[in-house]
């Protein structure tokens, strides 16, 4: 028989993570008012600056260009970096978002280079949620995007932090993943929390369907991942 029940909690977990950010942290969310100008604390919705809408832009292509609005971006401030010596932060990365439809959208993190904002990590696919955790004295950046198609849909997670090398995925998973067949359908779900010690804790339900929709069999699972400052990336 189906767990409803631990279906629902599992579901409104996923939920409750995602829209995090939406709600609770909705005072990082904010359009930079200048390139060279960002107060710590600043959190006005003036335009988009010009530097950045066309940055963005050109890192599109065709038809998404055109649909591109200054209004369609995301900001987002981060504190991936910081001093393990003084224990201060450095100045806080933009974390810059848009999907324009299921195969057309972009993720960029710029972060200060030489007094300006230069983008240093880049994917060239549609977002569909972004998660901040505080690790330490800086912060673990975990967003959702991927492409979807007729009868499939494959959303991963991607887990960015600051290390030696500069900033660097140190994780991936599957977010969301629906893939139809005549006889069944199947379906992933998966999340990610942070506990107190820092460690990432991935959450993933997987389930058969029937080709209506109806769930025949569904099973849970949970992994513990440990940031291995060797390699530079979360572990089992």
């Amino acid at each position: 028989m189906i767990r409803r029940k631990s279906l629902l909690l599992f579901c409104f977990l996923i939920i409750a993570a995602a829209v995090t950010l939406w709600y609770a942290g909705q005072p990082q969310l904010y359009p930079v008012q200048a390139e060279d100008d960002i107060e710590p604390e600043a959190a006005q919705l003036d335009p988009v600056p010009d530097w950045l809408y066309e940055d963005v832009k050109a890192r599109l292509t065709g038809n998404a260009q055109a649909l591109l609005q200054p209004s369609s971006l995301t900001v987002v401030r981060t504190h991936l970096r910081y001093d393990e010596k003084t224990g201060q932060r450095q100045e806080p990365e933009l974390a810059v978002f848009v999907t324009l439809d299921h195969l057309n959208g972009l993720f960029v993190l710029y972060a200060q280079q030489d007094g300006r904002y230069q983008p240093v990590y880049v994917k060239e696919e549609p977002v569909y949620g972004v998660q901040l955790f505080s690790v330490g004295g800086g912060e673990t950046l975990v967003f959702t995007s991927g492409f979807g198609g007729t009868g499939i849909q494959e959303n991963k997670l991607h887990a960015l932090r600051y290390t030696p090398e500069g900033y660097r995925e140190v994780w991936s998973d599957i977010g969301y993943a629906h893939t139809a067949y005549p006889e069944e359908i199947q379906v992933t779900y998966g999340n990610v929390q942070m506990s107190m010690s820092g460690d990432l804790v991935y959450l993933r339900l997987q389930q058969k369907r029937s080709p209506t929709g109806e769930v025949q069999t569904e099973t849970s699972s949970s992994e513990t991942l440990t940031y291995d400052e060797q390699t530079h990336q979360y572990i089992p």
